[in-house]
């Protein structure tokens, strides 16, 4: 078993919560655990894959297997200097414990109640696995949910990207979520205060501003490579020297606009896909993991994480605006099915807010550059 499992849940353990959650389990056969993810697939936690032969009481055999998420230790996060010593190239929380909170109130409660709005006007669907708990208590932050892979989803290659139809149906998902997300404030009021605030507040101001110098002063110096002129390159470092404001101001949320709950981290890495042919061209359905950042606020927090790092590299920018136009397509017809009273907003307006919030067309671009085209080891 795998020392990180091992360390915190027992054989017996595992036999109790078996027993807890599969009513017809008499006995364990078979139990084991492996990283799910090569190292650069996540960078604050671990997941690993634990996997489970059991006989049931008509002594027929099942295998079950799920996913489970802890914190990356602190060791994983660091850099080691010239004299020995440790240095966090971004300095932030070691433990996370906020973001497994946020994450397990999403599996909870929000997401379900999202799930529900949809079922009130007769649509089954799903944006989560199901998350399991241990009966017994753990020495660390954890999610334990089912393993997606079993039911046949899987994740696209991030370095090669997502085609037209595997971008629109991630489109299409995303729509759904937001209208719903919207019409939520209509139904149980204003979401809590974490979701509003996020990351946004001026205790995480010193970590947002590591993370903005860590990433800017790369991409500044890449700035040479290009045939920019000198007021050109004046106006990005000015844009970057004034990013923590950006930041501040875009956790300000306004209640005239049209506000969603933003996953957060809406990219390649955290969507799967269940395909109905072999050759993994037809979507059939989507489903989203990973939701430990979430953010009530503007759409375009999304939209440009999304657009700016998933699709294809040669269709990025060619199609962005066809592809913003098919989001809003989808999200106008699921608002409507929703029934949603407040004013729906045009394309002017989407692209209006796109526009105020650019941010994250820098951000995204700068920061998942890196994952997206390179190895853990580049």
């Amino acid at each position: 078993m795998n020392k990180a499992v091992n360390a915190f849940v027992t054989c017996e353990q595992f036999k109790s919560f078996l027993s807890v959650n599969f009513k017809d389990f008499e006995e364990l056969l078979g139990f084991s655990a492996i990283r799910a993810l090569e190292d650069g697939e996540n960078y604050i936690t671990t997941i690993i894959r634990i996997r489970a032969d059991i006989k049931l009481k008509d002594k027929s055999r099942q295998r079950i297997s799920f996913i489970l998420k802890i914190p990356l230790k602190l060791s994983e996060n660091n850099k080691v200097n010239d004299k020995g010593e440790s240095q966090s190239e971004v300095e932030a929380p070691t433990d996370y414990h906020e973001l497994f909170v946020s994450e397990a109130d999403m599996y909870d409660n929000i997401v379900p109640e999202l799930e529900q709005i949809y079922a009130k006007f007769g649509i089954q669907l799903h944006f989560k696995a199901k998350r399991y708990r241990f009966a017994h208590e753990l020495s660390c932050n954890y999610i334990l949910m089912e393993d997606l892979q079993a039911r046949g989803f899987e994740n696209m290659p991030r370095q090669k990207g997502l085609d037209v139809a595997h971008t629109n149906a991630v489109l299409s998902k995303l729509a759904q979520w937001h209208a719903a997300s919207a019409k939520r404030v209509e139904v149980s009021g204003v979401y809590p205060e974490e979701y509003v605030n996020s990351y946004f507040t001026d205790e995480h101001m010193t970590f947002i501003d590591s993370m903005n110098t860590t990433f800017n002063e790369p991409f500044k110096q890449c700035l040479e490579s290009y045939n920019l002129l000198t007021r050109e390159k004046e106006i990005i470092i000015n844009y970057m020297r004034n990013m923590n404001q950006l930041y501040s101001k875009f956790g300000t949320v306004h209640p005239e606009n049209f506000n969603v709950l933003n996953h957060g981290d809406f990219w390649i890495n955290n969507i799967m896909f269940r395909h109905d042919d072999d050759d993994r061209t037809a979507v059939e359905e989507v489903i989203f993991v990973d939701f430990q950042l979430p953010k009530f606020g503007s759409f375009a927090m999304d939209l440009f994480c999304f657009l700016m790092t998933s699709p294809h590299w040669n269709i990025k920018l060619k199609s962005f605006d066809n592809f913003v136009g098919y989001y809003y397509l989808e999200l106008v017809r699921n608002l409507k099915i929703l029934q949603y009273s407040k004013s729906i907003p045009t394309l002017e307006d989407l692209k209006a807010q796109l526009e105020k919030h650019g941010l994250w067309g820098k951000v995204y671009t700068s920061v998942y550059t890196f994952a997206n085209f390179f190895t853990y080891e580049q």
